[in-house]
């Protein structure tokens, strides 16, 4: 359960860096003025557009990146990144509660709760343009 923790982390950071630092630093900008972007179409839930995103390779991501028009692109990364480290974080705790052999239900809940509250902090726009989930 650890492995794929870590690939959902590295799949974040994949979606992170087809994005320069400079064109993060840009989106970085824009998002902070309000009522440039709604994030309520992203909290929503993935969109089965974005769940294939998610899957892809990297060749894939780069034709995604070279044929989507730059606003759908930029909307798309965005969701994909969100729910690409939503991905990670509940992994991550699926992880630490999977090594526990003979954990009764209610320690399981204690646990899932004390991990939770560590790993699902929502990911806010800074961490959808600046977090590295390796690091």
């Amino acid at each position: 359960m650890e492995r794929y923790a870590l690939e959902a982390k590295a799949r974040a950071d994949e979606i992170l860096d087809l994005l320069s630092e400079q064109e993060r630093e840009l989106l970085w900008e824009w998002v902070k003025i309000p009522d440039n972007i709604d994030f309520t179409d992203i909290l929503m839930g993935p969109t089965s557009r974005i769940v294939t995103i998610l899957g892809q390779t990297p060749s894939k991501d780069h034709r995604w990146q070279e044929k989507t028009d730059r606003p759908q692109f930029v909307r798309e990364w965005l969701a994909a990144r969100y729910w690409a480290i939503a991905a990670a974080r509940s992994l991550q705790i699926a992880a630490e509660l999977h090594h526990v052999p003979g954990l009764k239900y209610r320690q399981a809940v204690q646990s899932a709760a004390q991990t939770a509250a560590r790993e699902l902090d929502l990911a806010d726009a800074e961490d959808l343009l600046f977090l590295r989930m390796l690091d």
